[in-house]
């Protein structure tokens, strides 16, 4: 199975690789149609550390990129199928929960490994989110097996947050609600657990620094020795902000105040600059406060602009959620949702948390993965109570 990450990002990687192979500096290494070189600012930090890893284990980039995702989703299939058969009451359920899921993660591969596999987190993290709820279904939980759980997806966050910023929020929550509530600890153990799972985002967060710190130094470095590289500040941001992908999105619908080639393209932002890609190709920690402040004054000036972007993208979301989860919606009628009050919150919140990304952004393809598989999960769960509930 060989993964596709996009062509330009995979471009980065291995002219980046390259790169360092050539000078021993760690860079994103792009050039443009006039032969400067420049940082690619919207790709996250996880494809700066590939080539780097493939530098230290002496291991084929292409090897590193199949072997993540190909790891990824393995650990979803063993994950789901675990967690669907301790719900499982009998054989035709267990069939049923074989097919689902092998079906449900097999949507993968034309919806995002073949195309967007980086976007894929996104969907893989919110069908994980099966395991915490059956968690949270027994009666009585190893506080030790727990403290292992955590140190293993504090791992798997770190690394596949590098790639994608904050996929795992949903089971950072989960699995903090288990630890609050499902286990019977002294503070000092819940403090220590809360610690571990909220640590990939600090670890992440200093990966994504001291990166941004050296890709700078190094730029700045090519920088003066190169004089097609015309402007650069010393801020260069890996990844967007949440404001710069919010202010991006209002170009979603057609509209004469924030326009887009595409609805929803990174030279909106540029734009707001007067920022040429051939000249500066960057975005910056310092945009932030200009792009704030265009956000206020969009907002005071045009509020129902803003508005039906904003329920525009909602109503995109609910559409899907009510396309794919469709009878599994009775979930939340009184009888089922009473006797299964604890399932069916964490169920919404892991559809809510999943729908944060297309309403920051935008609702397409690619940012709609979590909501996607947040919606089968809604429906798998309802359709294994109807069978449960016929086979007694």
């Amino acid at each position: 199975m060989d993964i596709n990450i996009g062509a330009f990002r995979w471009d980065l990687i291995l002219s980046s690789k390259d790169y360092l192979d050539k000078t021993g500096k760690l860079f994103l290494y792009k050039s443009n149609s006039l032969d400067t070189i420049i940082t690619a600012s919207q790709a996250e930090t996880g494809f700066v550390i590939i080539p780097l890893i493939s530098s230290i284990l002496n291991l084929d980039v292409n090897f590193i990129k199949n072997f993540l995702f190909v790891l990824l989703t393995l650990i979803t299939l063993i994950l789901s199928f675990y967690s669907s058969f301790k719900f499982s009451l009998n054989l035709k359920t267990k069939i049923f929960s074989i097919i689902f899921f092998s079906i449900l993660i097999s949507l993968s591969y034309p919806l995002y490994i073949s195309k967007y596999a980086e976007y894929s987190i996104h969907y893989f993290f919110s069908i994980l989110a099966i395991y915490p709820i059956y968690l949270t279904s027994k009666e009585k939980l190893n506080s030790n097996k727990i403290l292992l759980y955590l140190f293993l997806f504090s791992i798997i966050a770190i690394i596949y947050g590098l790639m994608r910023d904050y996929s795992y929020l949903n089971l950072l929550i989960m699995f903090g609600y288990i630890v609050l509530f499902k286990i019977k600890e002294n503070k000092f153990y819940k403090i220590f657990c809360i610690i571990i799972l909220i640590s990939p985002i600090f670890v992440n967060n200093i990966i994504a620094k001291n990166t941004s710190i050296i890709m700078n130094k190094n730029f700045s470095e090519i920088a003066k020795n190169n004089s097609n590289i015309i402007s650069h500040n010393e801020d260069i941001l890996l990844g967007q902000s949440v404001w710069h992908s919010l202010y991006a999105s209002l170009g979603f619908l057609n509209n004469d105040i924030v326009k887009g080639r595409d609805g929803y393209d990174d030279d909106i932002i540029r734009d707001v600059f007067n920022r040429d890609p051939l000249i500066d190709y960057h975005f910056y920690v310092s945009d932030d406060n200009k792009i704030l402040t265009e956000l206020k004054n969009i907002f005071f000036e045009n509020p129902i602009f803003i508005f039906k972007t904003f329920f525009a993208k909602l109503g995109i979301i609910f559409g899907y959620f009510l396309l794919i989860a469709n009878i599994g919606i009775f979930i939340f009628k009184n009888n089922f949702y009473f006797k299964n009050k604890e399932k069916v919150n964490l169920l919404l919140l892991n559809f809510l948390l999943a729908s944060l990304f297309p309403l920051v952004a935008v609702p397409s393809k690619v940012y709609m993965g979590g909501v996607i598989s947040s919606s089968f999960l809604i429906l798998y769960f309802f359709i294994l109570s109807l069978i449960n509930t016929k086979s007694k």
